[in-house]
């Protein structure tokens, strides 16, 4: 593959930059409003890739990650976990594009 083939880094790192940023515009994700009503406002801690689906032609079409962060509650920060997946947009061996295509809240 690719050396290219960055599995929707620029689409994590926009989703990391809403959860840490009040100003951050949604409409500047990409993504469906509605998924980001699961998303709560915190700290981004770390993240893990969770499961990869390829093509016949071994091209990763899907990703999903498990994204860990901190949130401040009025009884203190609390740990919140995200699963999210990601499909292959557009395919470009030079700037492969990934969509967010579903965020879901596990903890």
């Amino acid at each position: 593959m690719p050396t290219s083939m960055n599995l929707g880094k620029s689409s994590l790192e926009n989703l990391i930059g809403y959860l840490e940023s009040q100003e951050v515009e949604a409409a500047n994700l990409n993504i469906n409003k509605k998924h980001l009503e699961v998303v709560s406002k915190g700290k981004f801690l770390d993240g893990n890739i969770y499961e990869v689906k390829y093509d016949k032609y071994d091209v990763p079409t899907e990703c999903t990650y498990i994204l860990r962060t901190s949130e401040d509650t009025p009884i203190g920060y609390e740990n919140t976990i995200y699963k999210v997946t990601l499909r292959l947009s557009k395919y470009d061996s030079r700037n492969p594009q990934y969509s967010i295509t579903s965020i879901e809240k596990i903890k």
